[in-house]
């Protein structure tokens, strides 16, 4: 019985049993494609350049060659110069990682192919090259590809239809960018004053300024982390705004972060300079706690940090708040009377209360509260009411808290002393979220080993371009009078308790629409 062999794939098969098909309507370019996809499958099938009289293909080959719709009818292959353009069908290159996608011999120097060449090849030179393919490092830097695109055969397959339409939208998204981008990068004075500190926070002169204190990032690197910062934006939306990609905008994020907080925090938090604690007291806080000239005032309190939750039970653990009932992490703050934030201290567990917090960090923090001094003033609340023996008695501070329960006339007077100084300290808490939208949502998973970095820098530009936090302006005024007033008896209680008002009945009347 006389049998046949596949142009195609090499098989031999008996001719009765198996059926035939003439390559009359099948191009030299489809034969070739699907000896090299055969050659893939390690059957060595060498190209041809013309196709045999009689020859036949196995059924597989000619359905493969059927379902393609890329296919090139034309028969022979006419001579044209490798270095003209020829767009009459989409080739394919090589999907392997140990070869070139133009089929080089060497397998040094093999690169990921970046995906703006991918959609370079296939837009200019109808050239697919899948997601996993890779490429000799010394293409990158061709000017003209033909040479290289005309001797690859292998055409596209239909399930590579979907490939080759994201390449094409993100390539026509990538050109209206480029044309129509937001922000320019490379040319910070371009941008309007009007949308300047709406996106970064802060207006030019103070951006610039804010980029004298880098070292190694340029402003650019800054204004995206100011832009992330302010906007709270996913790195792909911040992509879209700068006309660059995704891994660009994480890149300059993690220089202008470690920067920052390398150059700028130091200077302006958890600085142990006496004359700046002393420097930043009010007249109302020197009036109501009678302080010194030379003694500081300093209001501790304790914020939290909302992050996402985890799937590791550790983490979720440690991050838990049985109070908030979600995953967080408490960080402490100490600012002076005027709004200037001193200290900074965390992150700790959300299971410690805040005078565990605090005298952990008096232990832990020594060098740096070292600027604290005997009959210093510490400004605290309710929730430090456990740690003012510490405070007092092993410190000899000041300790003021508003107190707890009912109180009479003249604590409750007291109390109003420490809340009209204390109220700074959640001014401060609710600036930085306003400023910084970023801080006002939940940390991503991904990012919270670099979030209190982040709060950190947040607090240093606060005090970069402090400004002091009044209530009004008779301030001072304000607090003689409450001063003056300290003991003034409470007539309302006089009244109850004389008339015995507590403990009357009210007889209270039903009211419906007939009454009325």
């Amino acid at each position: 019985m006389p049998s046949i062999s596949c142009l195609g794939c090499k098989v031999q098969k008996r001719f009765k049993d198996d059926k035939f098909y003439s390559v009359d309507d099948i191009s030299l370019i489809s034969i070739n494609n699907l000896r090299q996809k055969y050659n893939i499958r390690k059957r060595k099938l060498d190209e041809i350049d013309q196709i045999p009289v009689a020859s036949k293909i196995c059924k597989s080959c000619y359905n493969l060659t059927r379902n393609n719709p890329l296919v090139s009818i034309a028969h022979p292959l006419v001579p044209i110069d490798p270095s003209t353009p020829d767009l009459t069908f989409y080739r394919k290159g090589f999907n392997s990682h140990i070869s070139c996608i133009f089929g080089c011999n060497s397998i040094e120097n093999l690169i990921a192919v970046p995906r703006r060449m991918r959609e370079l090849l296939l837009m200019n030179y109808k050239f697919l090259v899948l997601p996993n393919a890779r490429m000799c490092s010394e293409h990158l830097t061709l000017e003209n590809y033909w040479p290289l695109v005309k001797q690859i055969t292998r055409e596209v397959l239909q399930e590579d239809q979907k490939v080759i339409s994201d390449l094409m939208f993100d390539y026509y998204k990538n050109s209206r960018m480029n044309e129509k981008c937001c922000f320019d990068l490379d040319n910070i004075e371009s941008i309007e004053n009007n949308n300047f500190k709406a996106w970064f926070a802060f207006d030019k002169n103070q951006f610039f300024n804010i980029c004298e204190y880098t070292e190694e990032s340029d402003p650019k690197h800054v204004a995206v982390l100011l832009c992330k910062m302010r906007t709270s934006l996913s790195n792909e939306q911040l992509a879209f705004l700068f006309g660059c990609c995704d891994r660009t905008i994480a890149n300059y994020l993690n220089i202008a972060r470690k920067d920052l907080y390398k150059n700028l925090v130091p200077k302006f938090i958890n600085n142990n300079e006496r004359t700046t604690f002393v420097s930043h007291n009010t007249p109302v806080a020197k009036t109501l706690l009678d302080i010194p000239d030379d003694k500081g005032c300093c209001v501790f309190d304790g914020t939290y940090r909302l992050v996402q939750k985890s799937k590791n039970f550790a983490g979720q653990k440690m991050l838990w708040s049985e109070q908030k009932k979600s995953p967080l992490y408490k960080p402490v703050v100490g600012c002076a009377p005027d709004g200037y934030i001193l200290f900074v201290f965390g992150p700790f567990d959300a299971n410690h209360n805040d005078a565990t917090i605090l005298e952990e960090c008096f232990e832990k923090y020594e060098d740096i509260l070292a600027i604290l001094q005997e009959n210093d003033v510490i400004v605290v609340d309710n929730g430090f009411r456990d740690v003012l023996k510490y405070l007092t008695e092993e410190k000899k501070m000041f300790a003021y808290i508003p107190g707890v329960g009912q109180r009479d006339t003249l604590e409750a007077n007291k109390a109003r002393f420490v809340t009209k100084i204390r109220w700074i300290i959640e001014q401060v808490f609710g600036r930085v979220k306003k400023k910084f939208k970023m801080l006002a949502l939940p940390a991503h998973n991904a990012t919270l080993i670099h979030d209190y970095e982040i709060l950190q820098i947040a607090f240093a530009l606060l005090n970069l371009f402090h400004e002091p936090i009044l209530s009004d302006r008779t301030h001072e005024d304000i607090a003689r009078l409450m001063k003056s007033r300290l003991n003034v008896s409470n007539r309302l209680k006089g009244i109850v308790e004389k008339y015995n008002l507590s403990q009357v009945k009210i007889p209270y009347i039903e009211v419906n629409y007939v009454n009325i």
